[in-house]
């Protein structure tokens, strides 16, 4: 189902109360009231316009009707939409699978691009530590910019590997790839050049991500001051964690 809290515990709403279904009809457990929406409708469009134009904030509106008493009829009329709206989504969202598939998409690229911003937001532990709202809307843009500086960075690099990779190379040499690169992506690089090592392409890789590098590797090299102080078998050095503590540990 959509990402909606506790939807199994929301109420749907049919348009008709005299209406039967045969197949849904336990799923209503309520009546859109029309004659509530038509009553208001003049105050619903002067709202809108009054949003559109930017007189009103969303959220300052969300305010205002939830500072109202809950028998206020203007509060009431305003969830009369909101309950033929929702009911229709998800009556909706049953039945069409192509739909359950946009959502399911857009939502988790979201989901991901938050998770990214969390995982900049290394300062401080990602809290803000300001009570003025100025400090905190900066923090916010500024952790959105990195993330996108961040993001495209990663564009240019995975496009000059596809050129690369365009020209059919027998060896590649690969600097620290996992610098910079969201964890997610790591592994799926990683993914990629096992899968170009399989197809006989050579990789040399300076990484000091230690345990995606000896998973891939046939053979391992150490490097201490610009110097090589030990080489042995990649899966060696993989299940050898007190060598791994003394030259590869931070």
């Amino acid at each position: 189902m959509p990402r909606i809290r506790r939807w199994h515990t929301m109420n749907l709403y049919q348009s008709d109360s005299s209406n039967r279904y045969s197949k849904i009809n336990m799923l209503f457990s309520g009546t859109v009231n029309w004659a509530l929406i038509h009553e208001h409708y003049p105050q619903f469009m002067k709202l809108v316009l009054a949003i559109q134009s930017g007189t009103f904030a969303p959220s300052a509106v969300l305010t205002k009707v939830n500072s109202y008493k809950t028998k206020n009829r203007f509060a009431l009329a305003l969830k009369e939409p909101g309950n033929a709206v929702r009911t229709t989504y998800l009556l909706e969202w049953n039945m069409d699978e192509s739909l359950r598939r946009t959502v399911h998409k857009g939502t988790t690229k979201i989901e991901l691009h938050h998770k990214f911003s969390k995982h900049l937001a290394f300062g401080s532990g990602g809290h803000l530590r300001s009570n003025n709202p100025a400090d905190q809307e900066n923090a916010i843009v500024y952790n959105e910019l990195v993330t996108n500086a961040v993001a495209l960075q990663n564009v240019v690099d995975q496009t000059q590997a596809l050129y690369m990779l365009a020209s059919k190379p027998k060896m590649i040499m690969l600097d620290e790839p996992s610098e910079g690169i969201m964890p997610k992506l790591v592994d799926e690089m990683f993914e990629c050049f096992e899968l170009l090592k399989k197809n006989g392409v050579t990789l040399l890789l300076m990484e000091q991500s230690v345990e995606h590098a000896l998973r891939i590797s046939d053979r391992a090299y150490i490097m201490a001051q610009g110097e090589i102080v030990h080489s042995a078998a990649a899966q060696d050095l993989l299940n050898d964690t007190e060598f791994q503590e003394r030259y590869c540990s931070v």
